[in-house]
């Protein structure tokens, strides 16, 4: 399998002796690139279980699906520590109801990158995959463009076998442990 150019790999020198991290770089305009690499890799890892992305999104898509619910009404009013109190919400939306248990809060209107914060983005993160692991776990891989991915089946159950390190691949769990070598 070809890995992207820069491609970097570690071997663990304690904790988890032998094992080896691959790591490479996500980038936005790569998208199908990283998925096809995930795939395949899940489907190499002859030891274990296989995983495979079992869900994908962008933030401008996830963003453009709030925004149309938001349109249609599904969205209206949020609650807001420094929104506005349920009477100067009623002079603006005269049909607003705050529902049950909501009384005394402040409310702003739901705006696209308030859902994209309550669902979990965080600012610059730009791509999400949903991974399958076993058919009993799906966890997330939340990326910014330029976060670094890594994959180490031997941590498996330690920590996921795909994950961001984030700005530097040296940043795998206990640091320390591991150095690199050449590919």
């Amino acid at each position: 399998m070809m890995m992207p150019d820069g491609t970097r790999a570690f071997k663990n020198t304690e904790m988890w002796e032998g094992a080896i991290a691959i790591c490479w770089q996500f980038h936005l305009d790569k998208v199908e690139e990283t998925r096809n690499i995930i795939n395949r890799l899940a489907d190499g890892a002859g030891y274990t279980d296989t995983q495979h992305i079992c869900e994908e999104k962008s933030r401008e898509g996830e963003k453009k699906r709030f925004q149309k619910l938001i349109d249609d009404g599904i969205y209206g009013w949020a609650v807001d520590d420094n929104g506005l109190t349920e009477e100067e919400v009623k002079k603006i939306d005269p049909d607003f109801s705050p529902g049950w248990g909501y009384s005394g809060n402040r409310w702003t209107k739901w705006t696209a990158d308030l859902l994209l914060k309550k669902n979990g983005w965080q600012e610059d993160e730009v791509y999400w995959f949903s991974i399958d692991k076993n058919d009993t776990l799906c966890y997330q891989l939340i990326l910014k463009d330029g976060d670094w991915i890594c994959y180490c089946p031997r941590l498996e159950n330690v920590v996921n076998v795909f994950f961001n390190v984030g700005e530097d691949p040296s940043s795998l769990p206990y640091s320390s442990d591991w150095e690199e070598i050449e590919i």
